[in-house]
């Protein structure tokens, strides 16, 4: 794969994680105002907390650097490790910084959902890789998945 393609492929899977932690976010930051609602500036400021720890922790980790399509257990462990030191990160943030606090079971509930998300996407696309032929009804939208998403 040619250097171009690679950061390519990185950028779009940057941009799938982001989509993802955005509609997370918007969901328990601001749509949810149930035990620890936060004010708009208080939900902003966790918003970038969690973006930089995340995010930080998943580009240090290589998270970004793995194919797809050849991703295996091991990719999908390295990401747990990755989110799971993030959330301790997050957690250690909130308790070190003069900040608005959210609850503790709302930051677990946004890691876990952003966990989530992330593994599902990418065992969506692996699935869709190996399985996704043109015999079936199935196998066409699946690889239909694959021509809209197209990743390394």
């Amino acid at each position: 794969m040619d250097k171009n393609k690679q950061i390519g492929t990185r950028l779009s899977l940057i941009l799938y994680d982001l989509i993802i932690f955005l509609l997370i976010d918007a969901l328990l930051f601001l749509i949810y105002r149930g035990a620890g609602s936060l004010s708009i500036r208080g939900a902003l400021i966790q918003s970038i907390i969690a973006l930089c720890v995340i995010f930080g922790i998943r580009i240090s980790g290589k998270i970004y650097r793995q194919i797809w399509r050849y991703g295996g257990i091991q990719c999908y462990i390295r990401l747990l490790i990755a989110d799971a030191i993030a959330c301790m990160l997050y957690v250690a943030a909130q308790m070190m910084l003069p900040i608005e606090r959210i609850t503790f079971a709302k930051l677990l509930a946004f890691c876990c959902m952003n966990t989530l998300s992330a593994l599902s996407i990418r065992m969506i696309y692996r699935f869709a890789y190996k399985c996704g032929s043109q015999d079936t009804r199935i196998g066409m939208i699946l690889r239909w998945i694959l021509k809209v998403f197209a990743l390394g």
